[in-house]
Order: C-alpha cells, then sequence, then structure tokens
C-alpha cells in the first residue's frame, strides 16, 4: 500500500499514485491489510486442527467476502451508486474469487503440513 501510495506503478494496469485512492477500486485497495489480518485469525482459530475446511473458510471469508463487501462500499462511495447495486456488480467475480480463495488454502495447507512456515 506505500508502494502503491508514492507512486510504484504495481497495480493493475501499472496504476499507482494517490490518484487510485481516490478512484472507484479505493474500497478493495484498502480492504487488503483487514482481508490478510482477518484471514490469519481465521486460520488461527483453526490451528489446532489444521484441517483444509478451516483454511478454505478463512479466505472465503476473509479474502473474497470481506473485500467484496468493502470494495462494495468504496464503489459506493466513490460512484455515488446504491450499495445493492455495487455489490451485485461484485458478483461477476465470485466464481473467480472462489477458485483462487481455494487454490491459496490448499497451498497454504500444504506447506504448513511439510512445516515449511510456522503459521
Amino acid at each position: 500500500m506505500l508502494l502503491v501510495a508514492v507512486g510504484m506503478p504495481i497495480l493493475a494496469g501499472f496504476r499507482g499514485g494517490m490518484a487510485v485512492f481516490a478512484g472507484p477500486t479505493v474500497g478493495f485497495l484498502v480492504s487488503w491489510p483487514f482481508c490478510t489480518y482477518l484471514i490469519g485469525s481465521l486460520v488461527q482459530l483453526n490451528h489446532t486442527k489444521h484441517q483444509l475446511m478451516g483454511y478454505i473458510i478463512a479466505n472465503l471469508i476473509g479474502g473474497m467476502l470481506l473485500m467484496n463487501l468493502m470494495g462494495g462500499i468504496g464503489l459506493t462511495l466513490v460512484t455515488h451508486i446504491s450499495l445493492g447495486k455495487a455489490l451485485w456488480s461484485c458478483l461477476i467475480f465470485f466464481p473467480g474469487d472462489i477458485v483462487k480463495a481455494v487454490i491459496v488454502a490448499i497451498v497454504a495447507w500444504r506447506v504448513k503440513q511439510h512445516h515449511f512456515i510456522k503459521l
């Protein structure tokens, strides 16, 4: 986020700088730290079992639902459309988001099983 704020063009379309925080994707950008915290917290709640389903649920709730909710709120604030319409517009991304959340959960779960990292 700091690199984006100072102008590093690391976002989609090689965008960066403070202007991206005034655009319609501001909610998605701002949600990143909150989503990572929520995912980590949910995985920690599952730490004694280390079941794959716990990792998947953590990614779906933290990585998909929270991000789309905050993204929808940001979209509403910037474009002045209703929250319902903003959230409805996010639905098109749900199939891809679900696939990515499951893949990331499987990778994290497998890495944890092999003790490459301590979660």
